[in-house]
């Protein structure tokens, strides 16, 4: 067997003896997490030990299912997350609040791990967390026990915090957050006291600490999206170099893909920066959009997931990246979906280049059935970009993908 045969092969055990230990240590760490924090509770509450037992049932089957929904389809759940220690650390906090509920209110703060994890891992991850948390607190609180419009007041709220707070992508609109997530709230309460409002005075202490609770969550939420987005910078620009070692890698591995994938990065960039939008996470996803080739001719999902992991792409650059040609997925941003008609463009003039034909179509005609086809199919729909925007956007590439200066230009010179 050739060397490289035995070396992929043996790259391939590690990752899989990796992936299971990480699928280990995760589910050992929800197991403690939540356990703990019924345990706390009854110590704290001084419950009888039958009672504690009983809550600690109820606990297990709740992680059971946790644990199932992570760990179906060999663990992609997992796998997914981007940072599993921050994921574990503040799942952890929110299970200790949750336990303080069976001596003392805490209004809203115990969904601090919602909040954090809607930001870094989005509203797929803070979800199931929200349900897991919400049976904790059903089981431990006295104040959910009978009371089911506070049950849902909970539920309800959770879901649409980890909603809101994953749609926010730019700093800027945390004011927005801030605003409907105030107004939900105050909607919820008034449904949870029945528009009583001399039950809602009377019940004041409570409306402040969910108050209180919102802001906590809010605070935590800005700070860990003004954390992301500096680590996010600082990886993307270590990225977006043509000599990284991830480009040499793919040099390696093919001159052709890493010509193409050099040539997407800079019209991606320069399309990028004549739209307004981030240059920086436009060139660099153009530049790795098929990095997953490396281990995958058809640079299925999995091959790229597994570079995404390898070179802790931020969860913005891993989406961005993913957008090629053949991709299912729909662009979520402008960046997206300047890195799929890069693509589009790029690799239909180089087909009709290697059948002889390229002289025979203009570059606006190239352009303008690209643009057309995506348009009538809905691709674009989900971009963020209106037909005006689109139309400024159509006219760049007619003017510049296919000039000289695209072709010699120098990526140093947008570093």
């Amino acid at each position: 067997m050739p060397e490289a045969g035995i070396l992929r092969k043996k790259g391939d055990k590690s990752t899989r003896a990796k992936k299971r230990r990480e699928k280990a240590l995760f589910t050992l760490g929800i197991y403690l997490t939540v356990l703990t924090g019924t345990v706390l509770s009854g110590i704290i509450s001084g419950a009888a030990l039958k009672e504690i037992f009983a809550n600690i049932s109820t606990s297990i089957v709740g992680i059971m299912v946790f644990v199932y929904y992570y760990l179906k389809d060999n663990g992609k759940m997992v796998e997914n997350i981007l940072a599993k220690r921050i994921f574990i650390i503040f799942f952890m906090l929110s299970n200790v609040i949750v336990a303080l509920e069976s001596v003392v209110q805490t209004g809203t703060i115990w969904m601090l791990a919602v909040a954090v994890i809607a930001v870094r891992e989005g509203m797929g991850h803070a979800v199931p967390c929200h349900a897991l948390l919400m049976l904790q607190y059903m089981v431990l609180s006295p104040g959910a026990a009978g009371n089911i419009r506070k049950v849902i007041f909970h539920a309800v709220l959770g879901i649409l915090l980890a909603f809101i707070i994953s749609e926010v992508k730019r700093k800027k609109l945390f004011i927005y957050a801030a605003v409907i997530l105030t107004a939900l709230t105050v909607v919820l309460l008034l449904v949870l006291y029945r528009f009583d409002f001399y039950e809602l005075a009377c019940n004041k202490e409570y409306v402040g600490l969910c108050t209180a609770g919102n802001i906590i969550l809010l605070t935590a939420a800005w700070i860990t999206y003004c954390i992301d987005k500096k680590h996010e910078h600082m990886v993307l620009s270590g990225l977006f170099d043509i000599d990284s070692e991830l480009m040499q890698r793919i040099m390696e591995h093919s001159s052709y893909l890493y010509s193409h994938s050099v040539q997407n990065g800079r019209l991606s960039y320069k399309a990028a920066a004549f739209m307004g939008f981030d240059r920086l996470l436009a060139g660099t996803g153009g530049l790795y959009h098929e990095a997953g080739r490396i281990y995958s001719e058809k640079g299925d999902i999995d091959a790229f997931n597994r570079i995404a992991r390898e070179y802790r792409f931020p969860a913005v650059l891993a989406s961005a990246a993913r957008q090629n040609s053949t991709s299912s997925e729909k662009p979520k941003s402008p960046e997206e979906a300047i890195i799929m008609l890069s693509d589009c463009i790029i690799s239909i003039s180089e087909y009709l280049e290697k059948k002889g034909k390229r002289e025979e179509i203009t570059d606006e005609k190239i352009v303008k059935n690209i643009f057309s086809n995506r348009i009538a199919k809905g691709n674009l729909d989900e971009s963020g970009m209106d037909r005006r925007q689109l139309n400024k956007l159509m006219g760049f590439y007619i003017d510049n993908a296919f000039s000289e200066e695209q072709n010699l230009l120098d990526m140093e010179r947008y570093g």
